[in-house]
């Protein structure tokens, strides 16, 4: 009797080793396979632990360059303003599919007054070139006011890094005529441009275009300026058409070689009212419900 039960526990053991090894060895694999794509996302304040996402995505701590802000991580204040990053990110991360293990690390660059300003943008860019990014992400852009400030951002105009960035709009602080950075220093094919426009009431009428755009020819990528289903009215715009970009583009693109590629192959022709007439631009071919 003995003997038959120190049999067994051998031969269970073995196969528990061989089951063991043979799951290590399968999961080695994928892990082998999967690919990791770092972000580094530039917005205002960010609440990582109150976003749900799926085990392959990882947000590391948050980065405040400012060295100013200060907030609170409640659900009960996040439709504040302050917490835009926040909604970007959320909005990036919803319906998120890619397999690939995706890094993100959220900088703060508005202050606690929600200004941005060249300190912030060196330091940034400072933090980007010394680690080990894929792609800077930023729904901001900082007005260049004289030859001065032209002068001080052209040394920051040396990411060699793709970078996704909301079109710029008029507003507080930006004309125009305003000239943003980065948007305006980089090389055209380092930026993607995502803009937003006006859906027609009805599927027979035209659409128009956000008349509050700031140079609209550069626009890469148009979006709806309130599309849906997002997870946060409050995002909408060019702020919502950075995001739901930026998620397309790790959803279907990041197997694509060279990826930049794969949106303008995944693209469609917008007939776009200034009122006037129409202007024919690229919008994305949305695919997510």
């Amino acid at each position: 009797m003995f003997r038959v039960l120190s049999s067994f526990k051998i031969i269970t053991k073995d196969k528990f080793f061989r089951v063991l090894y043979l799951g290590t060895l399968f999961f080695g694999l994928q892990s082998i396979n999967a690919k990791t794509y770092s972000i580094a996302l530039l917005d205002t304040a960010f609440c990582p632990h109150l976003i749900k996402h799926e085990a392959n995505i990882q947000i590391t701590a948050v980065m405040d360059l400012t060295q100013s802000t200060q907030y609170q991580c409640k659900k009960s204040k996040l439709n504040n303003r302050q917490y835009h990053g926040h909604w970007v990110l959320s909005e990036i991360l919803n319906h998120l599919k890619t397999k690939d293990k995706i890094i993100v690390t959220p900088m703060i660059i508005f202050n606690k007054y929600g200004q941005q300003k060249f300190e912030y943008w060196k330091r940034a860019v400072k933090t980007i070139k010394s680690g080990s990014y894929d792609l800077v992400v930023a729904a901001a852009g900082l007005p260049i006011i004289d030859n001065r400030d032209r002068n001080k951002v052209a040394e920051l105009a040396q990411l060699d890094l793709p970078i996704f960035l909301a079109a710029g709009r008029a507003g507080i602080g930006i004309k125009k005529d305003s000239i943003l950075f980065p948007h305006d220093f980089y090389p055209q094919e380092s930026t993607t441009i995502f803009g937003s426009y006006h859906q027609g009431v009805q599927s027979d009428k035209p659409h128009f275009k956000d008349e509050s755009l700031i140079n609209s020819k550069s626009v890469d990528y148009f979006i709806p300026y309130n599309y849906r289903p997002r997870l946060f009215g409050e995002l909408k715009g060019t702020s919502l058409a950075l995001a739901i970009g930026t998620r397309y583009f790790l959803n279907h693109c990041l197997d694509k070689s060279p990826s930049k590629n794969c949106l303008q192959k995944n693209t469609k022709a917008l007939s776009l009212s200034n009122g006037k007439e129409l202007e024919t631009v690229s919008g994305l071919n949305l695919t997510e419900k």
